[in-house]
């Protein structure tokens, strides 16, 4: 739990960074697209060749989908994915000893804590109260149902398939840019679709 909250604690910490300092279609496909692979790197024992392929998939498909163009962030975007696998790994031991709803209150307890201490500190406290409205509690409470679900997920399937499931939320985030903000669905981009879809059926299956 220990080791979790403090990789945790980093992954927000690199996230606000690679978005302060780099480019977000540079920062979030890199995370994205290679947290994936690197769970599978770290578990290659318990994946079957299926599953390797399908992860491998799920990486490209993400990368095409949000597009890669080598960048400002390109480091902080290697490190958060390094981060992602480090702490998927790390609780997929974790949740074999507790149930994962009290696995992950007593992570976000730390992690929330630590967090805060670190940014009021460098920040002010004015700038956590400024913070403080709706959204970010109905942002919170979604967060930590949505690794809720992924931590159920880990106690019934190895890590890196998924990893590769979780990282299908580029798919929705594709689609809302094509109909809601009326982006351009490039064939990359389409082609990117198809590869994660293709790679979910075969981890899924």
């Amino acid at each position: 739990m220990i080791a979790s909250s403090l990789l945790e604690v980093a992954y927000f910490a690199l996230l606000a960074a690679g978005y302060r300092h780099g480019e977000l279609s540079v920062v979030y496909p890199l995370a994205r697209g290679l947290a994936p692979v690197l769970v599978l790197l770290g578990t290659i024992g318990t994946a079957t060749g299926q599953q390797v392929a399908g992860v491998l998939l799920v990486g490209s498909g993400v990368l095409l989908v949000r597009g890669f163009h080598p960048g400002r962030g390109t480091g902080y975007g290697v490190l958060v994915a390094c981060c992602i696998a480090s702490y998927t790994v790390v609780d997929k031991h974790g949740v074999a000893h507790a149930s994962p709803l009290a696995y992950l209150e007593l992570i976000s307890v730390f992690m929330g804590l630590a967090y805060l201490a670190a940014f009021a500190g460098a920040r002010g406290t004015a700038r956590v109260r400024a913070a403080f409205g709706w959204r970010p509690v109905v942002a919170g409470i979604a967060t930590f149902a949505a690794y809720a679900l992924v931590l159920k997920a880990l106690t019934l399937a190895p890590a890196a398939p998924v990893a590769a499931v979780r990282e299908t939320s580029v798919l929705f985030a594709a689609a809302l840019g094509w109909l809601v903000l009326k982006e351009r669905a490039t064939v990359w981009r389409v082609a990117g679709v198809v590869l994660v879809t293709a790679g979910v059926i075969l981890v899924s299956t």
